[in-house]
């Protein structure tokens, strides 16, 4: 008797836990390809300049996101003009997903390249 009592205890169990996570419908909209930086690395291309001379090199931008999401009043700190050039032609008004607290403020950003 108490095997049978444990066996619909324990088929009550396993039918109550085939319910127990329903399914939704509901669906969130998936985050626009990643948060800004990540954005902004996805319009680069490494520049030929680092190429040819550093395998490995790190450059430091800044720039603004304008009321529009792109990217404006950038600037290369660097020595090499060509890289310098190349930078803000890749980035100037490109579109990025920026939150509005990030509008119109001045980002610093560093920019790895790596030998890939």
């Amino acid at each position: 008797m108490k095997r049978i009592v444990y066996s619909l205890v324990l088929a009550g169990i396993v039918a109550m836990g085939a319910f127990a996570n329903p399914v939704t419908t509901d669906k969130k909209e998936p985050a626009a390809s990643g948060n800004w930086q990540q954005q902004i690395a996805l319009h680069l291309v490494r520049p030929d300049v680092l190429k040819k001379n550093n395998p490995g090199s790190v450059v430091v931008i800044s720039f603004q996101i304008n009321e529009d999401n792109r990217l404006a009043r950038l600037r290369v700190f660097s020595e090499d003009e060509r890289l310098n050039n190349d930078l803000i032609r890749q980035l100037t008004g490109k579109r990025v997903n920026a939150p509005a607290s990030e509008l119109e403020k001045t980002h610093l950003m560093r920019l790895h390249f790596s030998t890939r």
